[in-house]
């Protein structure tokens, strides 16, 4: 929709079977065994960073990269990301402790839809085109 060409990051075999997959089924580029130093140029020369909670998405928002980070068992507004330009999207936040969450399956991030993280992208591409 933007012209914006898609990366998918990966860490170990497990993600990078995912994530190859992912690739092949889409226009986006496979990301490239990295060090930490190249993910953070990586993430720093990126348009947008669009993930989960995690490392690497903390790692955009520390470099200024806007971010869409999506979030399951853990509650948003305390995990970041941190900074102005960034939306955290949580369709809902499971029962239970924080221990417990962590545990449980992932339906609260498949409740996340497709249309709440385009309506996110337009947001934030909007905002860094003014």
């Amino acid at each position: 929709q933007f012209g914006l060409p898609s990366i998918v990051l990966w860490a170990g075999d497990r993600e990078k079977r995912w994530a190859t997959e992912i690739a092949s089924q889409s226009s986006a580029k496979l990301a490239p065994d990295t060090t930490l130093p190249e993910l953070a140029e990586l993430c720093r020369r990126a348009s947008l960073f669009i993930g989960s909670d995690t490392g690497p998405m903390h790692l955009a928002a520390a470099v200024q990269t806007p971010c869409i980070a999506m979030y399951g068992p853990t509650r948003s507004e305390v995990c970041g990301p941190y900074g102005q330009g960034h939306r955290a999207i949580q369709a809902y936040l499971q029962k239970g402790s924080s221990k417990q969450r962590r545990g449980d399956d992932n339906s609260a991030m498949r409740a996340i839809s497709v249309d709440s993280i385009l309506q996110a992208c337009d947001l934030l591409v909007e905002n860094r085109a003014a």
